[in-house]
């Protein structure tokens, strides 16, 4: 399964956003590309917590890619 397959309309955040926030698909993609390098030293650093919070965080940037790339017609 790749990333977009993860996502679809019914997929939630696990924290609130306000609707006007709406960065676009190579801001998140970005910002996912930053995460996944924080989790990465997270997990070699054995910090489970750490892990958890960046684990939920990528969760909620996929989330709002899926809905940033509905928005601008660019989902698969």
């Amino acid at each position: 399964m790749n990333m977009a397959q993860a996502f679809n309309h019914s997929s939630q955040t696990h924290l609130p956003y306000p609707n006007t926030f709406c960065p676009n698909v190579d801001e998140l993609e970005r910002h996912i590309i930053l995460v996944w390098g924080e989790l990465c030293a997270a997990s070699i650093a054995k910090s489970s917590w750490m892990q958890e919070l960046l684990t939920a965080q990528l969760h909620d940037l996929g989330v709002l890619r899926y809905q940033a790339q509905q928005r601008e017609g660019s989902a698969p």
